[in-house]
């Protein structure tokens, strides 16, 4: 299931997707291409195929809306 975006912002050659971490309720933000968030929100490629360049924390904080921090301290 995709997670969707609080905010989806341009900037350039740039999409700016914010997403809320349901545990601390901070907003987090998350640059990528504009073909890279094609291919998660548009297409559906799976996370690790889209944006296999973004860390670990941004992969979670798009498929879970779990923040690093949080995911941390919960699995840490």
């Amino acid at each position: 299931m995709t997670i969707l975006p609080k905010k989806v912002e341009r900037d350039g050659g740039n999409t700016i997707v914010t997403i809320q971490c349901m545990f601390c309720n901070k907003d987090k933000r998350v640059w990528m291409t504009h073909k890279e968030y094609a291919d998660r929100y548009v297409y559906g490629q799976m996370i690790q195929e889209a944006l296999p360049n973004h860390s670990a924390d941004d992969r979670e904080l798009l498929t879970s809306k779990m923040c690093g921090r949080c995911f941390d301290k919960a699995f840490g």
